[in-house]
């Protein structure tokens, strides 16, 4: 006897159970609570080094106003000395060519003992205790037996005065000494043309005027130094005029390549 297969039965699909919103937000909450719980560590970590920081900063402020006043201290009293020195300076150089003769050795100490912003102090000091500037003090005790008529300083005298002049009245005399007369005393110009600050050196040329005459610097270091025999020296001498020598401290980046242009340009050649 047989009995007929029937197709097998398919479950009714069950009705989808809604999500308690309720329950939905909760989890979230729990999600989002155990997030930060994994963050508070770094938190606090965070706001540790932000109170360090915050004390060291304090600290380092505290540190930077008392080095300020202590160098503002500082400062103020090595001004106060350098003119205790400067004024007890002007008072011998003063005691040293009182009366008959001078102490030559005690005006040596002064003059070639101290910086050249120092004997500036000294030389104002000077004019205004004894009525006199120090380059002509150091002159009027410092001349030769001839000198006395003439004018004319020892050798000793000559050096001193140096160090009591200006410095733009400096330059100019040492450059007309260079150039005038028979010749050129061409390492001496190439060294005070060199050394000096272009500041100093533009001055010098006005100052020059006012010493020789109107003459005028520039020209006449042109003319010293040009000529057919001059070559690249008269060039050089030129450009050296034009004041414009970069002064900065800075040390270029091509440093060996420069060194090798140097070297390129003078000591490789074997000729000129």
């Amino acid at each position: 006897m047989g009995c007929d297969q029937s197709s097998p039965v398919e479950p009714e699909p069950q009705p989808e159970v809604p999500v308690d919103p309720f329950q939905a937000l909760m989890q979230q909450i729990m999600a989002l609570r155990m997030d930060l719980q994994q963050k508070i560590p770094l938190l606090i970590t965070a706001a540790s080094y932000h109170r360090y920081m915050q004390t060291t900063i304090s600290k380092e402020n505290t540190v930077l106003q008392w080095c300020m006043k202590e160098l503002n201290d500082e400062m103020v009293l090595s001004a106060e000395l350098e003119y205790h020195i400067a004024k007890q300076d002007a008072k011998d150089v003063f005691e040293a060519s009182d009366g008959i003769g001078t102490d030559e050795e005690k005006m040596g100490v002064v003059i070639i003992g101290r910086r050249p912003e120092s004997i500036v102090i000294t030389d104002t000091i000077y004019q205004s205790d004894y009525g006199r500037t120090l380059e002509d003090q150091v002159r009027g005790e410092n001349k030769t037996l001839l000198g006395m008529l003439t004018g004319k300083l020892t050798d000793f005298g000559k050096f001193l005065t140096y160090r009591t002049m200006p410095r733009t009245h400096l330059i100019a005399l040492l450059v007309h000494k260079c150039v005038k007369g028979m010749g050129t005393s061409d390492y001496t110009l190439m060294e005070v043309l060199s050394t000096n600050k272009m500041e100093d050196l533009r001055a010098s040329v006005e100052v020059y005027a006012e010493m020789f005459d109107g003459e005028d610097m520039i020209q006449r270091i042109k003319k010293e130094t040009d000529g057919m025999m001059s070559r690249n020296y008269g060039k050089w001498a030129a450009k050296l005029c034009e004041f414009e020598r970069d002064e900065s401290e800075d040390v270029p980046d091509n440093v060996e390549e420069l060194a090798g242009q140097l070297y390129a340009a003078g000591a490789k050649k074997m000729m000129g």
